[in-house]
């Protein structure tokens, strides 16, 4: 992470689990966060609890950067990372860590549901993917793309109605490879990576 230190990091669903443990770390190794969220609670108790953090002098820890956003909403998203651009110069890293899982079946379930799937799992996925390589390039920054994806991505799940998060996991396995595609072409060195270790 040293290439990192002292750059902006945003991390969406960065109010719990991964979202949040991964909001610490980067914070420990000098990075600044800004840490996105649909739920402002979520950020407010990460907010309190990073107040207590000792692990690192305080000197070394970046500055975390509470956001409530929704990523579904595209002005929203595009609000954030102008604000980054302009108060802090640009975005280094993007980690696409939100996402949701839900029971909702092929055979009986409802197109409202699916496209809530889509939306936050896939679409709001492109959105921020697309602003942090609009913001890396604005400021020269060949930064890093990270896709918290899951083993939904590359097979399918045994659970009965979770064959639509499987269909949104495989988008997104298919989609950070394109990612890498267009960035080639445009002889970008901004990197994409990819986890996909457990179920999520």
């Amino acid at each position: 992470m040293d290439q990192w230190k002292s750059g902006n990091a945003i991390v969406t669903g960065a109010g719990s689990g991964i979202g949040a443990a991964t909001t610490v770390k980067l914070l420990r190794h000098g990075v600044n966060v800004i840490g996105l969220d649909v739920q402002s609670e979520k950020l407010e108790k990460l907010a309190n609890l990073l107040k207590d953090d000792t692990t690192s002098e305080s000197s070394q820890r970046g500055i975390f950067y509470p956001k409530t956003c929704d990523i579904t909403d595209e002005r929203a998203v595009q609000d954030v990372f102008g604000w980054v651009d302009t108060e802090l110069g640009g975005v280094s890293v993007l980690v696409n860590n939100a996402g949701i899982i839900m029971r909702s079946s092929l055979l009986d379930g409802t197109l409202k549901d699916w496209k809530f799937f889509m939306n936050i799992n896939v679409l709001a996925q492109c959105v921020c993917s697309r602003e942090a390589y609009r913001s890396m390039s604005k400021n020269n920054i060949n930064g890093h793309i990270i896709q918290i994806n899951s083993i939904g991505g590359h097979s399918i799940t045994p659970y009965y109605a979770h064959k639509m998060y499987n269909a949104s996991k495989t988008a997104i396995t298919v989609l950070c490879e394109g990612l890498r595609h267009e960035l080639r072409l445009n002889s970008s060195k901004i990197k994409v990576s990819v986890s996909s270790s457990v179920w999520l």
